[in-house]
């Protein structure tokens, strides 16, 4: 299947380049963020639902904004403040199509294997779910479990679709099966969302398509202002895909009884997603004894892996969950669980060494991007994941997850597959050899 590429020298939207995207749009959500926590001192219930002390002081404030600035400096370092990418001709891209349907494969073994059984020895309870019938949500996450190392292949649909998007966006040749093949991940994400509850699911899939569809396809013009805003449509659109996805849950089981409205409901719950996120973490620093110097919120993903994981934390000592979760349901709220993903690094390491940790992981990004601007290697393949980790920071520790990890993972699985002949980038052509498309 053949898209319209843009060709020759494109100007990006400047929410693609992590530096901006952290100064003028993180930066700004922290500090609403912050003063809205801070506004809530003194008062015993911020929600109906939601009561907690409130932990953070200006001081804490301080030394997250100076860690997201870390961050911006280093992704400026590497990947610089520069928006324009170079789009090659169509037809020197070469396509690995052994590598996606190892990937698409993957993915589909690790559905059954999650969801398989119950859809045939208990069809009533996820169709229950889908339908919205009340605690039918939580019943499905209380007789299915998760197989770690094996269900997480799940996360092998994201490299599907970073890969798909990412040929795509060079103007590789992709038959029109291989994109049937990422609508079916798509429709398996919707349904997990569904039956799981889990939203992210589907998000990070749809924010990967829109960064390479706004940066690389030749879309119609009445879509630029949605380009041009898309992290701001992203604020407006989230409190609907909240609803849409947690109507069959909670509110239905629940808080249709508690609120007069759904959409006062609506807002309450995301607003105090990010709020209670920063006071979580904020809260558990000053609760906890730190740092612990094992690594356990930095590297989430290794502790998370099946026996490794277990050594790990035999060897470390560490546990830091246990405690976390000990800490929600003492001194905070255990139905709001997230925490931020600048806050609780410092818990590993101290705040010197954490705003050091940021600086390189800036570094990383920049070069990330960097390499998306050219269509050059593995990172650049990546990096729309990398943007949505920082467009998810202020509320979970996205990069820090096991979710990230197994993405990773399967974009190096399309390599190692293709035996580094599937997908490479296109020779370096003068951009005045072919004209510019806007």
């Amino acid at each position: 299947m053949q898209f319209k590429i843009k060709m020759g020298r494109v100007q990006m939207p400047w929410w693609i380049n992590p530096s901006l995207f952290l100064l003028a749009f993180i930066v700004p959500m922290f500090l609403i963020i912050s003063a809205a926590l801070l506004d809530f001192r003194g008062s015993p219930t911020i929600a109906y639902q939601y009561s907690a002390p409130i932990y953070a002081e200006l001081s804490d404030i301080a030394m997250i904004l100076i860690a997201i600035l870390a961050l911006a400096a280093g992704t400026a370092l590497t990947g610089g403040l520069g928006r324009t990418i170079v789009a090659h001709p169509p037809q020197r891209i070469a396509v690995s199509e052994a590598g996606l349907y190892a990937l698409f494969v993957l993915t589909l073994f690790a559905y059954v294997l999650w969801f398989g059984s119950a859809l045939i020895n208990n069809p009533a309870l996820i169709i229950g779910a889908l339908r919205g019938s009340p605690g039918a949500s939580y019943a499905v996450r209380g007789s299915i479990d998760t197989i770690p190392g094996l269900t997480t292949l799940t996360q092998f649909g994201v490299s599907y679709i970073l890969v798909i998007a990412a040929l795509i966006g060079m103007g590789a040749r992709v038959r029109t099966r291989f994109v049937a093949f990422a609508g079916v991940i798509i429709v398996l994400a919707v349904f997990r969302a569904a039956v799981w509850s889990e939203r992210i699911a589907v998000i990070e899939l749809i924010f990967p398509l829109f960064a390479v569809a706004a940066t690389r396809l030749s879309l119609p013009a009445y879509t630029k202002p949605a380009i041009t805003l898309g992290p701001y449509l992203g604020g407006v659109l989230m409190p609907f895909v909240f609803i849409a996805f947690e109507i069959n849950r909670s509110w239905a089981s629940t808080y249709s009884r508690i609120y007069d409205s759904i959409v006062q409901f609506t807002i309450d719950r995301v607003s105090i997603y990010y709020t209670s996120s920063l006071n979580n973490g904020i809260g558990y620093l000053k609760y906890s004894q730190s740092p612990t110097f094992t690594g356990e919120y930095t590297f989430n993903w290794i502790y998370n892996m099946p026996f490794i994981g277990e050594l790990m934390t035999r060897l470390t000592g560490a546990d830091a969950q246990i405690q976390y979760t000990f800490f929600l349901k003492r001194s905070a709220d255990a139905e709001f669980n997230n925490y931020t993903g600048i806050a609780l690094i410092p818990h590993d390491w101290g705040w010197t060494i954490s705003i050091v940790f940021f600086f390189a992981y800036g570094l990383i990004v920049g070069l990330s991007y960097k390499s998306f601007r050219y269509n050059s290697g593995i990172l650049g393949v990546i990096f729309p994941l990398f943007l949505y980790a920082l467009y998810e920071i202020l509320r979970i520790g996205y990069v820090n997850e096991s979710r990230f990890f197994a993405a990773f993972v399967g974009v190096w699985v399309y390599w190692t597959v293709s035996s580094f002949n599937g997908m490479r980038p296109a020779p370096a052509i003068p951009p005045r050899r072919f004209q510019a498309s806007r």
